[in-house]
C-alpha cells in the first residue's frame, strides 16, 4: 500500500516523506521489521521503541510513526501525538478494515469475559455464524487455534488476525477486551456491533492506579460516539449501573427490577442452572449444565447480547445453554 494511500484523511498525523513509498507491513517490534515496512515507536512501560529507530531503518524500515521531533534519516516520518490511536487506524486500513465486514461482540469487565465468550460463540453459531474467538485461552477459528499472549493483542496483530480469520470464512469475532488493551487504544480500529460489560471489581490497580481510572478505561468500549453501536450492561454491579446512566440506549440486564432483561426465577443445583428472563423478544428459559450464581450473571449478559442482536429467544436459550464447560473455568 502506498504512503499516502494508508495516511491520507489521518487527523494529527504530521507525514514528511515521499507518498509513492510503498508499505509493505507494520511494526510495533523492530526485531520484527522487514524492508518496506513502518516502524511504530511507542513508548511502554519498561521500553521506549524510540530507542530502537536506527535498528528498524537497518532492517529496512521506509517510515517512523513516532511522537518525537526531528528526523529519522531516509525514512518517512509520521508524527503523532497519540502515536498508538494513530498506529491502530494504519493498522485496520492496512489490513482491510476487516472487522467492518464481520459481525463483532466485544466483552469487558473484571470477571466473567471469557465464560461469555463461550456463550455467545455459541450462540452465534447457532444463528448461523462462524464465528472466531480472540481471548484469553487462545485466539482461534475452527481448526486455527493461536496461542494468546495477551487477552487483546496490539492493534497490529489483532487487525491482521481479523483480516485471517475473515479470509477463511469467518463473519463474526467474539472478542474479550481488556483494560489494557482499552487504555491504550489496541482496539480503537475495531467497528463493534455490541459491547458487554459484566462487571468491576479491583483489580489491575497497579496499572490504572484506581478504581476511577480502571472504570475510565473500561467505558471506552461504550462511549456513544467512538465506541461500540450497541451496549448490553449488567446492572447488577454498581459500576454497571453507573455505565448505564451514561449510556441510556443501553440493554441492560441482570437481576434488577429495573433491567430490561431481568432474571425472574432462577435455579440453582449441583446438576447445574434454570432461569426465566423476560426480555423484549420474551420470556427466554435457560437451561444450563454451568454452576454457580456468577454464572447465571454470565448467562443473562450473553442471553441480553442475542436480544440485542436481535435473536430469538429460543434460539438464545439452545445457543447459551449448549456450552457445557469452559476450559479453565
Amino acid at each position: 500500500m502506498k504512503l499516502a494511500d494508508l495516511t491520507a484523511g489521518i487527523e494529527a498525523l504530521d507525514v514528511v516523506g515521499d507518498g509513492n513509498l510503498e508499505i509493505t507491513g507494520i511494526s510495533y517490534d523492530s526485531r520484527n521489521v522487514a524492508p518496506g515496512h513502518l516502524f511504530c515507536a511507542l513508548r511502554g512501560e519498561r521500553f521506549d521503541g524510540n530507542r530502537f529507530v536506527d535498528d528498524a531503518i537497518a532492517a529496512g524500515a521506509v517510515g517512523i510513526l513516532t511522537e518525537e521531533p526531528g528526523d529519522c534519516g531516509a525514512a518517512a516520518v509520521l508524527r503523532s501525538d497519540n502515536p498508538r490511536a494513530a498506529m491502530a487506524e494504519l493498522a485496520a486500513r492496512f489490513s482491510g478494515r476487516p472487522t467492518e465486514s464481520m459481525l463483532v461482540a466485544g466483552i469487558t469487565g473484571t470477571n466473567g469475559k471469557t465464560t461469555v465468550s463461550y456463550l455467545l460463540e455459541s450462540l452465534l453459531s447457532r444463528a448461523g455464524k462462524h464465528v472466531a474467538v480472540v481471548g484469553t485461552v487462545a485466539y482461534r477459528f475452527g481448526s486455527d487455534v493461536r496461542p494468546a499472549p495477551n487477552t487483546t493483542p496490539e492493534s497490529v496483530d489483532l487487525q491482521q488476525l481479523a483480516a485471517d480469520f475473515h479470509g477463511r470464512g469467518a463473519d463474526a469475532l467474539v472478542m474479550e477486551v481488556s483494560s489494557h488493551a482499552l487504555a491504550q487504544q489496541r482496539v480503537a480500529g475495531v467497528a463493534f456491533d455490541v459491547g458487554l460489560f459484566t462487571n468491576l471489581t479491583p483489580e489491575h490497580l497497579d496499572y490504572h492506579r484506581d478504581m476511577e481510572s480502571y472504570f475510565a478505561a473500561k467505558r471506552l468500549l461504550f462511549d456513544a460516539r467512538t465506541g461500540a453501536r450497541k451496549a448490553v450492561i449488567n446492572i447488577d454491579d454498581p459500576w454497571g449501573l453507573r455505565l448505564a446512566l451514561e449510556r441510556p440506549d443501553a440493554l441492560t440486564c441482570g437481576q434488577d427490577p429495573e433491567a430490561r432483561v431481568r432474571i425472574v426465577e432462577a435455579e440453582l443445583g449441583v446438576a447445574g442452572i434454570r432461569a426465566v428472563l423476560e426480555s423484549p423478544v420474551g420470556r427466554i428459559e435457560l437451561d444450563s449444565p454451568l454452576l454457580g450464581r456468577f454464572n447465571l450473571a454470565n448467562l443473562c449478559c450473553a442471553a441480553a447480547a442475542g436480544v440485542a442482536l436481535g435473536l430469538p429467544a429460543d434460539l438464545i436459550a439452545e445457543g447459551v445453554g449448549a456450552v457445557e464447560r469452559v476450559p479453565g473455568r
